[in-house]
């Protein structure tokens, strides 16, 4: 019920414009781009998970499963001059929400595929977006007037602080794709 009442809000009210085209363009995400634009859009952060084809395949053939969480969306970004940015996945429930499984982009250019993100999910008809805060992401996503609200909970535990220290910090892409968050209703085949 709620979410039919957004929807209509969203769509009549003045105040409730769509997001601008942001800059650039946006495409399919594959493993191939992924795997290849990883180190120029993560390179920098301390701490990663080391990807590889067999891997990721697998992932996103999971994801392509996991219809009870919705369908998932994976879009690379590139710039108005044609670089790749970074690039987003969510899992989508149409007219509902999109479930940010992770955003990946230097700080530089998070912003850009935020706005490539919330058009995206606008215009699948989302009434919300939502996901974890990376600490990385605060900022352009304050000056972009978004509502963030603690609901509990972590995605990592470690008795190393070391490795929480770097996770807290932002200076890393350890994201809820990463994590058994967006698998807890799911039967998964860990023999492929």
């Amino acid at each position: 019920m709620l979410a039919a009442v957004d929807t209509a809000i969203t769509r009549l009210a003045p105040i409730a414009a769509p997001p601008t085209a942001p800059a650039g363009t946006g495409e399919s995400l594959t493993v191939a781009a992924m795997l290849e634009h990883l180190h120029a859009v993560a390179g920098r952060v301390r701490l990663r998970l080391d990807y590889d084809e067999r891997y990721l395949r697998w992932l996103f053939a999971e994801l392509a499963r996991a219809t009870g969480l919705g369908t998932p969306v994976a879009r690379l970004v590139r710039d108005a001059g044609g670089r790749v940015v970074g690039w987003y996945v969510y899992l989508f429930l149409r007219r509902g929400t999109a479930h940010v499984l992770q955003l990946a982009a230097s700080n530089r250019d998070a912003g850009l595929v935020l706005d490539h993100l919330f058009r995206d999910a606008w215009a699948r008809d989302a009434v919300a977006v939502q996901g974890r805060l990376e600490p990385r992401l605060l900022e352009p996503l304050s000056r972009r007037r978004c509502a963030m609200a603690y609901r509990g909970g972590s995605l990592v535990h470690s008795r190393d602080k070391e490795i929480r220290a770097v996770i807290n910090s932002g200076d890393a892409l350890l994201t809820r794709l990463d994590s058994e968050w967006w698998l807890k209703d799911q039967a998964v085949d860990l023999s492929s």
